[in-house]
């Protein structure tokens, strides 16, 4: 279990801390700040996206975890069992993380960046 929290804090938790933005506010903003409609579904559109990757990405992480608590529990397993699944686990961050980037560069299409600065800086509209 302690092998899980340090992973935890490592990683982020599962989806949840790999933004560094409250995205529930970000998302809250974009539909007010975006005064095109059909601009405005496009870019809730890639926030739908963004967050069924990142609970995919949870669900993904959560089995990674359970599988290193199993090894480091299990006497017998190798390093190479471990190695193969902290690899794996090292590939799905990078896939993450390559999707929540190309998910902000779509985003980037459906958004000015007036719009933008308001979306993220919330702060920035007074």
């Amino acid at each position: 279990m302690l092998i899980a929290l340090f992973t935890l804090l490592f990683l982020g938790s599962g989806g949840g801390a790999d933004l560094l933005i409250n995205f529930d506010e970000v998302k809250e903003n974009a539909k007010t700040e975006i005064t095109d409609e059909e601009r405005r579904d496009q870019a809730l559109d890639v926030f739908k996206a963004v967050e069924s990757e990142r609970k995919d990405f949870s669900k993904k992480l959560a089995d990674h975890i359970e599988a290193i608590d199993e090894i480091f529990e299990n006497h017998a397993a190798s390093e190479a069992e471990a190695d193969a699944i902290w690899n794996a686990m090292y590939s799905d961050l990078e896939e993450h993380h390559s999707q929540l980037l190309d998910k902000r560069e779509e985003l980037k299409t459906y958004v000015t960046e007036s719009e933008w600065s308001a979306m993220f800086e919330p702060d920035s509209r007074e």
